[in-house]
């Protein structure tokens, strides 16, 4: 937790001294990584101390990272998105390997609240989050042909990032091999996805010193995340399973790798990508400001380049919208 916590201080000084911000990315992804997967060490050697008739199972598996943890783009600590995979145990042995994995998420999410992540819906102390492989790919097969109310899709979409960052990390690798297949062939889907991905709407404009949305509705904050960086993540994997790009990559990587592909939107991409770069940038600048997870913004703290550089923001998200609508033929109101 102490040396969790030197490494906000660090991100903080990176910030200040405008280092790349991918660099700052990587750098809290790896910091991450090794927390992690030094309580996944503690709470074994705990669990054989407290259960000596307990034996750690034979199956490979994983600890996994999900949603924006699993992009790399947690700039401080983030609320938990973790899980585990592991491969189906012998019918015998099903009890005992998931009852092992269940204590091992919880023991492993409590350590990580110590250590300043709090739990939330995609911590590893809830069951759906530990799951065998066959049972990861029922829950896929069910977001992509059984999910009809977008509530219950919107709930899968952090799931299609993981990445595994402790134990067997190629474990994943089968798993995608059996869904990706959901999203390169079905037009269904990826229209689903994108329908999602428009539900939010971002602001109209900041006009003195005030959030402004598209039905003239005024508010002294922004919420970047439910306005900015979710839509521009759930844009950018959409638009990379329609070019058939599977690999779980950065938002920013993904809508540039799109843009390649692309070159008639090429540079309304490039600006979705970099409308990402603000957007996260500024969450962090506000985090540490204010000592939250800077999830709103409140515009009389940004100076007029940036409350200027926030419209510039604003617009390219809606010119990305307009060609998310005509792409994947998702009408007007079902993004409002």
């Amino acid at each position: 937790a102490a040396l969790r916590a030197r490494a906000d201080e660090h991100v903080r000084e990176y910030l200040e001294t405008h280092l790349p911000l991918k660099w700052i990315c990587d750098f809290v992804a790896t910091m991450d990584t090794l927390v992690v997967q030094r309580a996944l060490e503690l709470a074994q050697k705990q669990l054989l101390a407290e259960l000596p008739e307990a034996h750690r199972p034979s199956v490979k598996w994983c600890w996994l990272f999900f949603g924006q943890c699993a992009r790399k783009e947690a700039l401080l600590r983030a609320a938990q998105e973790s899980g585990i995979l592991y491969e189906d145990p012998a019918p015998d042995q099903q009890e005992s390997t998931r009852g092992w994995f269940l204590r091992l998420g919880a023991r492993v999410a409590h350590i990580l609240e110590v250590c300043g992540f709090a739990r939330g819906p995609l911590s590893a102390d809830r069951s759906e989050n530990v799951r065998a492989l066959s049972q990861w790919v029922s829950r896929f097969e069910r977001c992509t042909h059984e999910f009809c109310e977008d509530e219950q899709l919107e709930s899968c979409l952090p799931y299609f990032d993981m990445r595994a960052v402790a134990g067997s990390t190629q474990l994943p690798d089968q798993l995608h091999e059996r869904w990706k297949n959901s999203f390169t062939s079905g037009d269904f889907f990826l229209q689903r996805l994108a329908r999602a991905a428009l539900e939010n709407l971002p602001p109209l404009t900041i006009f003195k010193n005030a959030i402004v949305d598209t039905d003239g509705e005024v508010d002294t904050r922004l919420d970047i995340v439910r306005n900015i960086l979710q839509p521009l993540a759930d844009c950018a994997r959409v638009l990379a399973y329609a070019q058939g790009f599977a690999r779980i990559v950065p938002s920013m990587e993904r809508l540039s790798a799109v843009a390649e592909q692309l070159p008639e939107k090429k540079d309304l991409l490039l600006e979705a990508a970099e409308a990402f770069r603000v957007a996260l940038y500024h969450r962090a600048i506000c985090a540490t400001r204010h000592g939250d997870d800077g999830r709103f913004l409140i515009p009389s703290e940004l100076n007029k380049i940036d409350q200027e550089l926030f419209k510039s923001v604003f617009r390219t998200i809606d010119e990305l919208f307009k060609y998310m609508r005509a792409r994947f033929g998702v009408p007007e109101e079902d993004g409002d």
